[in-house]
């Protein structure tokens, strides 16, 4: 573990503990934890020599411990985490949840640490470090104990921003047998250790919807930011352009129903730039500085159901993630160059198939089988192989305390 990460979860720990003395309130504390193993099973050889991968952990996609190759492994999805909390009256508490993940070397890191504010019964403020709401699952990503898979579909869940540092307020009320809530947030966020490297979010905003009766949820959001490529190192052989900031937005709706023992879910997200945000993989196939080659908007989908047996949950899953490519005449002379990436896919489909076993009321064993096939357009084949295409196995348990 660094020594400065150590420092600061120590700092946060006892930041909460004195608040909790100090005001003679009781310090809550609760956890969770995962211990995964897996490996692929299944892979292509691409043009540098290397086998396609499985990443299952966005947040740290530049470390090869984040990703299952064909040894076995139990550091991409092996986690543990404490959330502490306490309560001091009159609305106020204070939140912290501090996580280690093998994919990050086990060092512990605040997911969350921030101050709450029940303004009244309706209406929430929360300020500090927080969890992006992305998604259906943001809240609880990290507590696999928590949904039916070992992990929700990578190919939606697949941002490499986990958290942002702001201010938040949630108005919750009762429309018949409806309860719903609204929130919306603002912030900043930054992710050194994804995909690209070193990205931030600037000027980051947001508004989440949800709606819940006895046996559907439903759940919309919007989100825009500035993007800037601070220090990137690319996926191709050539980086992002560095100190590029582009307008973004991304946006997503879903939905869970139980209906008795069966339950049926999905969820769509959509990405999109205002302009082409470069990724130079036009230096690898255009070799035209007078264009700009970059992801013009991404879309993603999910659905997945079960069935309740008892103790036993066997489920499917398919999910779809496709990046749009687009290319921008920078000398406007016209785009002729031969492989240009404009219009090009780079997709990728997955299955997934597995079973839950709840045996513990406090622990469930998860068996997982994942079969993704590449959908790219021949550009990016003839340029990095069918990395996309890997199927893996992988069995865990999750627990909560």
């Amino acid at each position: 573990m660094k020594t400065r990460t150590f420092v600061k979860s120590l700092l946060t720990v006892g930041i909460v503990t004195a608040i909790s003395g100090t005001q003679a309130a009781e310090l809550r504390v609760n956890g969770f934890a995962s211990v995964v193993g897996g490996k692929t099973i299944s892979d292509e050889t691409l043009p540098s020599g290397s086998d396609s991968t499985f990443g299952v952990a966005p947040s740290f996609a530049s470390n090869d411990s984040s990703s299952y190759d064909d040894d076995l492994s139990f550091k991409p999805e092996t986690n543990i985490g404490l959330q502490l909390s306490s309560d001091l009256g009159s609305g106020l508490s204070v939140v912290a949840q501090l996580t280690a993940v093998g994919a990050n070397d086990f060092d512990a890191e605040a997911e969350w640490l921030y101050i709450s504010y029940d303004v009244n019964s309706n209406f929430n403020l929360k300020g500090g470090k927080q969890r992006i709401p992305f998604y259906m699952y943001s809240d609880f990503l990290d507590v696999g104990y928590a949904y039916h898979w070992i992990r929700p579909p990578v190919d939606v869940y697949g941002s490499a921003f986990s958290s942002y540092e702001g201010v938040s307020g949630t108005y919750t009320s009762s429309l018949g047998n409806w309860d719903t809530s609204l929130m919306g947030y603002l912030g900043a966020s930054d992710s050194d250790e994804g995909t690209f490297g070193d990205i931030q979010l600037d000027s980051l905003w947001g508004i989440v919807l949800s709606g819940s009766n006895d046996w559907l949820q439903l759940r919309a959001s919007y989100h825009t930011a500035d993007v800037e490529a601070a220090d990137v190192t690319g996926f191709g052989t050539q980086p992002f352009a560095e100190g590029e900031e582009e307008g973004a937005w991304f946006a997503s709706i879903g939905a869970m129903a139980n209906l008795g023992n069966f339950f049926i879910g999905a969820e769509i997200t959509r990405t999109g730039f205002d302009e082409v945000f470069a990724t130079g993989v036009s230096a690898l196939v255009d070799g035209a500085g007078g264009i700009e080659t970059g992801v013009d908007e991404t879309n993603t989908w999910m659905i997945t159901t079960g069935y309740r047996m008892g103790a036993w949950t066997p489920h499917i899953s398919f999910s779809a993630n496709a990046s749009d490519y687009k290319a921008d005449d920078l000398d406007g002379n016209g785009i002729t160059a031969a492989g240009s990436l404009a219009n090009d896919e780079d997709s990728r489909e997955t299955w997934i198939l597995g079973v839950r076993y709840d045996f513990h009321p406090s622990a469930a064993l998860k068996v997982e089988y994942t079969d993704r096939s590449d959908e790219s357009d021949n550009t990016f084949v003839t340029a990095f192989g069918k990395r996309r295409e890997v199927s893996t196995f992988a069995v865990g348990v999750d627990v909560i305390f």
